[in-house]
């Protein structure tokens, strides 16, 4: 579990959910199981918000957002943007876009 405070969670329908915390890690648990299935460290930054969709990742930070593919090895990084003051991320039913709460705008991007 996070050693510290847990800020944001997203789930998926492969009974997966993800969660940042103030540790500076991201949590993938099988949530049928019980069980943490992967855990990813960030060195120097913490993450502020999750989205999941599929087996796609978004992280977001204070000044960018990355966007991992979900493998039985970790995650493996697809794409990093910047952007400013990110606080939520959310996929859409699709998964083709994405919207980025950043600030007091709401952002939408293509996930391809």
């Amino acid at each position: 579990s996070h050693v510290s405070r847990k800020l944001t969670f997203a789930y998926n329908a492969q009974y997966l959910i993800a969660t940042c915390g103030s540790d500076r890690s991201v949590r993938l648990w099988d949530y049928t199981a019980c069980k943490c299935r992967l855990s990813h460290a960030f060195c120097s930054e913490d993450p502020v918000a999750v989205a999941i969709h599929g087996y796609r990742l978004l992280v977001g930070f204070k000044d960018h957002i990355q966007m991992f593919y979900i493998t039985v090895d970790g995650l493996m990084e697809f794409r990093d943007m910047q952007s400013k003051n990110c606080h939520a991320l959310e996929f859409s039913d699709g998964g083709h876009l994405f919207a980025a709460a950043l600030g007091n705008l709401v952002s939408v991007f293509s996930s391809d």
